[in-house]
């Protein structure tokens, strides 16, 4: 599940969220992602993995039925066009490889 203690960088550079609007909808950006994108509450998971996807040089993720990835493009527009149902498909599965990235780290 997206875990909401995960930050995503405030809007910086004198613009305040409500001169933005959320790249997906029409409400006032609250913060902004890697690539410079706005996001509103509503949509910061959004936020939350393009900035994951940077962080991990655009890694290619196939969870089936769904892919993500290749370079900073094609994650852009997968995460601005794709539905709610496949961008929280995504995040599930980032967290659970997560989860096992830890549990080897322990073992």
């Amino acid at each position: 599940m997206f875990k909401t203690n995960k930050r995503v960088p405030q809007l910086t550079g004198g613009a305040q969220p409500a001169s933005r609007l959320c790249a997906i909808c029409p409400n006032r950006a609250q913060q902004k992602d890697a690539v410079g994108y706005c996001w509103c509450e509503d949509h910061a998971h959004r936020a939350w993995l393009i900035n994951w996807m940077a962080a991990h040089d655009w890694v290619e993720l196939r969870c089936h039925p769904r892919a993500m990835g290749g370079d900073r493009e094609c994650v852009v527009l997968q995460v601005i066009q794709g539905t709610d149902d496949y961008i929280w498909h995504i995040v599930d599965y980032i967290d659970y490889i997560e989860e096992e990235w830890k549990k080897s780290e322990l073992a």
